[in-house]
């Protein structure tokens, strides 16, 4: 399967295709009756992954057949990608400079992490920014401890911005 996002996409279209589940209960020496993969598909773009949704069950399937099996594949579509709206971008990275200094706020490349935060962008104008709470061990472990320092400012910023951003809204 890896082969059809290295061969098929093309190279200016971020994919990710991981497969870190599998279960073949049995014993070590018999080959189980049933054997279960799953994985995650992420993508920016949402041609790119109904066309790999389908490739992925052409190939499950016509392997299977190859080796006299039978396969069943369920793929969900699982988020859609975080879509930030340009000039909400640029006034939230404007209004956080104004707030806590210019040094404070970087742009960070595009990440292929799945957020339910993109159906909201989907829907309306949007902007996600992360507020430096990172943690040495990373997020979504056991040994996160995300800064205080963060914390504290933190909920400013985003009162900041929302005082702002309708203010500014409302002169528009």
């Amino acid at each position: 399967m890896q082969h059809l996002v290295a061969r098929e996409v093309p190279a200016t279209i971020p994919m990710v295709l991981s497969f870190g589940k599998f279960e073949a209960n049995g014993a070590t020496n018999v080959i189980p009756d049933k054997v279960y993969i799953c994985g995650t598909m992420r993508t920016m773009d949402e041609s790119w992954r109904s066309k790999m949704k389908q490739r992925i069950t052409t190939v499950a399937q016509s392997l299977a057949r190859a080796y006299g099996a039978e396969t069943e594949v369920e793929i969900r579509h699982g988020y859609p990608s975080v879509r930030n709206s340009e000039p909400l971008t640029e006034q939230a990275r404007r209004l956080t400079a104004d707030l806590i200094g210019q040094e404070n706020v970087e742009d960070m490349p595009l990440r292929m992490t799945a957020e339910d935060f993109g159906y909201y962008t989907v829907r309306y104008p949007s902007v996600f920014y992360r507020f430096g709470v990172g943690s040495p061990s990373g997020a979504h472990t056991p040994g996160f401890n995300p800064s205080e320092e963060a914390l504290r400012s933190s909920p400013a910023i985003m009162a900041w911005m929302a005082i702002n951003m309708a203010e500014e809204t409302v002169r528009q």
